[in-house]
């Protein structure tokens, strides 16, 4: 069973949050993304969203109803966590670096999005390689005295590819969806909100959202 994280937008007004989108065409609210990577969560400070933060339309899209006893249910808004949207990591979610040459094989060969690069080397490292290999140091041994195989430099390349399940992509995926959003309804981007929700699941699907 897996964790995903389904991002919303909305916008503060009057010490109020209210919902921004996106919507479908049906006027129901979606998510912008929903991911099983959830990166973002550890580099922002989302903090959970009162119920007396929470305008009547947010009520409208976010609560459920909650059991009290056999005659009796309640409205309870879900649980959700909010963060400023300026606040989200920043960078670049293209990856450069010297990877195996085997692996960019079988990367390019794949549709990318679960495919996971097992050696990465950074340029100062390859660099480093470079020299140690030069200068024959590139044996190494078990402790049994054996030899032991090592990637030498031929068998990497550079190569750059975009890291989906990184924080860099889910942030641009959101303000994305924000800065159209935000200039369609007159709205600062300081008073844009991330919201976002936790639901469990056991299917297996491609939950990032595609641009």
């Amino acid at each position: 069973m897996s964790t995903v994280y389904n991002y919303f937008l909305g916008y503060m007004k009057d010490d109020k949050i209210y919902p921004l989108g996106p919507y479908d065409s049906k006027g129901k609210l979606r998510a912008i993304n929903s991911s099983v990577f959830g990166k973002i969560q550890d580099k922002c400070d989302f903090t959970d969203v009162k119920d007396s933060e929470a305008s009547e339309e947010l009520h409208k899209e976010f609560d459920y109803e909650s059991y009290v006893n056999r005659n009796k249910t309640k409205m309870v808004l879900t649980s959700l966590k909010k963060a400023k949207l300026n606040n989200l990591p920043s960078g670049d979610f293209i990856k450069r670096g010297y990877f195996l040459m085997s692996d960019v094989t079988n990367y390019e060969s794949s549709d990318g999005r679960d495919f996971y690069f097992h050696d990465y080397k950074s340029p100062s490292v390859f660099s480093e390689m470079i020299k140690n290999e030069n200068l024959n140091k590139t044996k190494s041994y078990d402790y049994d005295g054996e030899p032991v195989y090592r990637n030498i430099t031929s068998d990497y390349m550079y190569f750059a590819y975009p890291d989906y399940s990184s924080e860099q992509y889910e942030s641009f995926v959101i303000r994305t969806f924000a800065e159209s959003l935000r200039k369609n309804e007159g709205i600062p981007a300081s008073e844009i909100v991330v919201l976002y929700t936790e639901t469990k699941t056991v299917e297996k699907e491609n939950y990032t959202f595609d641009i």
